[in-house]
């Protein structure tokens, strides 16, 4: 039977990398030092969030860290995520950079930056760098967009090593479009996961390959699920018959289950018990539910619904789904597929779950606090960030603190502790 990943993958893998079923989760990990939080599905610790009454939050402070969609990550009092220093009227060949970036989670004030060349690619997306770094703790882990990894020493920022993943021409005129590399890294144990076309398993410490899968989805960020004893490192994959989802051994590669069949693309989905929420836009695509048996790869779907999400996530709470799909925001029913509400304004948003409330953001830069239930109810909102143009960032959380981003690099630290 599958489950999200419990005490055993925790000890093996380090952190929380699986995907959890909603509020009724185990109990994370402390720390928000990966892409959607300590366990890789937008859910936050319990606690952590209080919603403001009636006057918007207290900023504590702003920064500018660049152009881009990567998100933020906390760990040991600091906040990591990336930019680029591009923009339209830059040479971007020559004049863009991406940086690093490590501030103070409580001050914002820079602790490090790291900088490297690395063009301003504006082509549907915001130019900059898409993926999240990952923190261990002693290691940060970037990818840039067109596939190269860094690891860094978290609290220093000098680095480690350093590996371009694609040096192929073709595959880097493939990378330039659509964003780019925008899966986050996952660290399982010894060994570091990255996705850009083909999924990396590389040695943590040194950067050495320890094997290759062909075919992978380079938007879906890989994630960590258990079933039957056995812990697996869930891509997505994209072409040919393979098309679907993989599982695999995270130390050395080897295939623990496969699900062809069905497109993937953006919207990472959400394993629980023993089913997978998909939602894909357009083309064939759509929100299903699957039931998950390792011994069937290409199961009938339990529902399905023709709309889908283009690059917005989702999150579960109970037997209730929240995703920001192509057209609009809306709350499913994970038993029948039925759309309980939906909302216009709020597409393609990454939504994030703490107590019992979807926390999301518009393009705009407008913060909403929704009650996670089967009615629309807005409990607060606020204008945390400038306006932004085109994409939703998925926000970042710790105890009593709020970490919003817009794709022009403008960062928000709010308070939401409640006092």
């Amino acid at each position: 039977m599958w489950t999200t990943c419990i005490a055993a993958a925790f000890a093996t893998a380090g952190v929380f990398g699986g995907l959890a079923g909603g509020q009724d989760a185990a109990k994370p990990a402390a720390e928000w030092s990966q892409w959607r939080g300590p366990t890789r599905d937008g859910v936050c610790p319990k606690g952590w969030f209080t919603p403001w009454p009636g006057t918007e939050p207290k900023v504590l402070w702003r920064a500018q860290v660049g152009a881009g969609c990567s998100s933020m990550v906390l760990s040991k009092g600091r906040l990591y995520t990336m930019g680029n220093t591009g923009s339209k009227e830059l040479d971007a060949e020559k004049k863009s950079r991406d940086v690093v970036w490590c501030l103070d989670a409580e001050t914002g004030r820079e602790v490090w930056k790291h900088e490297y060349e690395a063009p301003f690619l504006l082509a549907q997306d915001a130019g900059g760098p898409n993926s999240t770094p990952f923190s261990d703790g002693k290691f940060l882990y970037t990818v840039s967009k067109l596939g190269i990894v860094h690891c860094l020493d978290a609290e220093k920022g000098s680095v480690i090593w350093q590996r371009n993943l694609v040096a192929d021409e073709k595959q880097l005129k493939s990378l330039s479009i659509w964003g780019g590399a925008v899966a986050s890294p996952l660290v399982v144990g010894d060994v570091v996961i990255v996705s850009v076309g083909l999924a990396h398993g590389l040695e943590k410490t040194t950067g050495k390959t320890l094997y290759e899968i062909k075919g992978a989805n380079r938007w879906i960020s890989p994630m960590l699920v258990e079933t039957g004893g056995r812990t697996a490192v869930v891509i997505g994959q994209e072409k040919g018959k393979e098309q679907g989802f993989l599982g695999f051994d995270a130390a050395g590669g080897e295939k623990v289950f496969s699900m062809p069949g069905f497109k993937t693309y953006v919207c990472n989905p959400i394993f629980f018990d023993d089913k997978v929420f998909v939602s894909v836009r357009g083309y064939d695509g759509g929100t299903r539910l699957y039931p998950v048996d390792p011994q069937k790869e290409n199961p009938d779907p339990l529902w399905q619904t023709k709309e889908g999400s283009y690059w917005g996530n989702a999150v579960r709470c109970g037997e209730l789904v929240f995703v920001g799909e192509e057209k609009d925001f809306a709350c499913l029913d994970l038993k029948t597929g039925e759309v309980k509400w939906s909302e216009k304004s709020l597409s393609n948003t990454q939504p994030v779950l703490s107590d019992g409330k979807v926390l999301t953001m518009r393009p705009d830069g407008k913060l909403f606090v929704i009650e996670a239930a089967a009615e629309y109810k807005v409990l607060a909102q606020a204008q945390a960030v400038p306006r932004g143009t085109k994409f939703s960032i998925s926000p970042a959380l710790s105890p009593g603190r709020l970490y919003l981003r817009n794709e022009k690099g403008d960062v928000a630290c709010l308070d939401v502790s409640g006092r």
